[in-house]
């Protein structure tokens, strides 16, 4: 019998990798600050793997309020925990939540709980995942329940 293994931390050296800036930081925090401003009236945004924390300084500068989240101590969160149970959080209690390049790190089985914790705490969710060559990003409404793709 197999069994799924927890979520855990990045299996990489994430002291290095916290350290590094690639051209991709400075495109994923545009498309960040893009896509939000297609979802209305934002304030404030719980951003799950802050990453190196470029996006998260750029939304700061922009007048967002970000909280961050991530499994890893190493990017400093403001709260750690799996993305799969976000307990310490309330329904609706964000206006948007972003995970981008998050997701494809969890096992299958975490990914509907994580897609239902996103919905839960945040009226909207923009999740970026890596396709090689292109961007990708979804935006779901969490009272219709319907995904709407903003294009690659």
């Amino acid at each position: 019998m197999s069994t799924i293994p927890l979520p855990a931390v990045m299996p990489v050296d994430r002291k290095q990798w916290k350290q590094e800036l690639n051209l991709s930081n400075f495109i994923n925090a545009y498309y960040k600050y893009r896509d939000l401003n297609q979802c209305g009236n934002v304030k404030s945004i719980l951003l799950i793997g802050p990453g190196q924390g470029l996006a998260v300084n750029v939304l700061r500068w922009r007048g967002f309020e970000v909280s961050t989240f991530d499994i890893d101590t190493t990017f400093n969160p403001d709260y750690v925990g799996s993305v799969h149970d976000l307990k310490e959080f309330s329904n609706g209690q964000f206006d948007v939540v972003i995970a981008s390049h998050v997701l494809e790190h969890l096992a299958v089985p975490y990914l509907e709980s994580s897609l239902k914790e996103i919905s839960r705490v945040g009226h909207f969710a923009l999740i970026y995942l890596p396709v090689a060559g292109r961007h990708l990003n979804c935006v779901s409404y969490r009272d219709s329940r319907t995904l709407t793709f903003l294009g690659f």
